[in-house]
């Protein structure tokens, strides 16, 4: 007698917003704010039983230099995480909260901001950068003065 599939019919999943779906919209906010002259990216992987999400800043203008700013390494379900920012300090966050906060904190730091300084500086310095640059300003004085009409 063959034996039938055991698995229920209504797997379905989970529907809690992980870190990647955070660092997500947090990659899509720097590009956005840079002009798309740095890119935030995500890429997902695995190593010894960890989820990792790498958090990175690419400057298409130079030949897709990557940077990458940290690692978040966590077991199967989200929380607890660990942040391992570029100079190899691990920051733990045991919920979601913490997690933003850990960001937040990262993100807005004297290094982070240089990083981000000097990438910009490099990426408008080409042509196609300089291009960029000069039609995101454009754009931001536009939107400036609809909001003072």
């Amino acid at each position: 007698m063959a034996i039938k599939g055991l698995w229920p019919d209504d797997l379905v999943e989970s529907p809690e917003e992980t870190p990647e779906d955070i660092l997500q919209v947090q990659a899509a906010d720097l590009s956005q704010k840079t002009g798309n002259l740095i890119q935030g990216q995500v890429e997902k992987g695995s190593a010894g039983g960890w989820v990792t999400l790498d958090f990175l800043l690419v400057v298409p203008e130079l030949n897709d230099y990557t940077y990458r700013l940290f690692k978040v390494r966590h077991k199967l379900q989200p929380y607890p995480l660990e942040i391992i920012t570029d100079s190899l300090t691990t920051v733990q966050a045991g919920s979601r909260g913490e997690f933003v906060t850990a960001l937040e904190r990262i993100f807005s730091a004297a290094g982070t901001r240089k990083v981000i300084g000097d990438l910009l500086a490099y990426a408008k310095r080409t042509p196609v950068g300089a291009l960029k640059e000069t039609m995101r300003r454009n754009k931001f004085d536009r939107q400036r003065r609809q909001t003072k009409k």
